[in-house]
């Protein structure tokens, strides 16, 4: 079966709860993606990816591409809390990759909320992890006027 069939079964099986269907399906996108690197089309990915992690319940190993920006950030407001743990370095890397829809560990229906969300103007949202296991999160606002940095636990 060719990587984008099985990525429609996958979704098919995740979404009726057929857990033995979803983990083996999960297991050969999982190694095609890992082995070839080549994911299905952009609109899914971070899907694919929260969807397969879940399954799997573990990180998948293989990056998604560098794609170009969907929206703007416009203003970014970091909190002084972010701030003092998380570098400068990690912080933009942090931004680059919410503006290209990778929303890093955000949960399953946070990345469907934020897929929704591109197309609707609305609240978009990541969550990622420092070098030193601080979790923050990155919220652009609906109109795209401005991006929070946030520890995770204030929003």
């Amino acid at each position: 079966m060719d990587p984008v069939t099985t990525y429609f079964e996958f979704l098919k099986a995740f979404d009726s709860h057929d857990h033995d269907t979803a983990r083996e399906l999960a297991e050969a996108l999982a190694s095609s993606l890992e082995r070839d690197g080549c994911w299905p089309e952009r609109c899914c990915r971070t899907v694919v990816r929260a969807c397969l992690e879940q399954v799997l319940g573990r990180k998948l190993n293989v990056p998604l591409p560098q794609l170009p920006p969907l929206f703007t950030a416009g203003r970014v407001l970091v909190a002084d809390s972010v701030r003092t743990v998380v570098g400068d370095a990690e912080l933009q890397s942090a931004l680059q990759r919410h503006v290209r829809g990778d929303w890093g560990d955000a949960d399953h229906r946070r990345v469907q909320l934020n897929e929704t969300a591109l197309a609707g103007r609305g609240v978009l949202q990541s969550v990622y992890d420092s070098q030193q296991a601080y979790r923050f999160k990155v919220v652009t606002e609906p109109d795209r006027s401005f991006t929070c940095v946030l520890p995770a636990e204030e929003f």
